[in-house]
């Protein structure tokens, strides 16, 4: 679709719709991610960290590369802001927790924030150490 220069303004309201499809992987233990047993895609997405009961949700977070994010900031706590030092910090043991992850090439952003969203709504808070969101009107508590 070609607008015309002098129709468009960067202030009009406008709906856009991103299309994304969502398959998540299975859940998978923190050790055999750890001793480097599960093949990590290199694409990007969103990664999911729950305890071992699936009951309680950690983080949800984009990355460009997931293979790069979840060894890095996950595994090593080798990132800026990382979930694992926070974690560590607060005494969760990571032996007990699960991960799981969401390849999206078109628009891993988008994704992360209707997770994180979505998450709002059902919980109406973020997951513990998400520091960061993409959208204003939520302030963590």
């Amino acid at each position: 679709m070609r607008m015309e220069k002098s129709k468009f303004s960067w202030d009009s309201p406008r709906m856009i719709k991103i299309e994304i499809n969502m398959s998540w992987s299975d859940w998978f233990d923190w050790e055999s991610l750890e001793k480097g047993k599960i093949e990590l895609p290199g694409n990007s997405g969103v990664y999911e960290v729950r305890s071992n009961n699936l009951n309680e949700c950690y983080d949800i977070c984009m990355v460009e590369n997931i293979k790069e994010g979840i060894t890095k900031g996950l595994i090593l706590g080798k990132m800026p802001n990382s979930t694992r030092r926070m974690m560590i910090k607060d005494g969760i043991n990571l032996k007990e927790l699960k991960v799981r992850w969401c390849e999206c090439e078109n628009s891993p952003a988008a994704l992360e924030e209707y997770l994180h969203i979505a998450y709002i709504v059902k919980f109406n808070k973020l997951p513990k150490y998400v520091n960061h969101t993409s959208f204003s009107f939520y302030k963590k508590k």
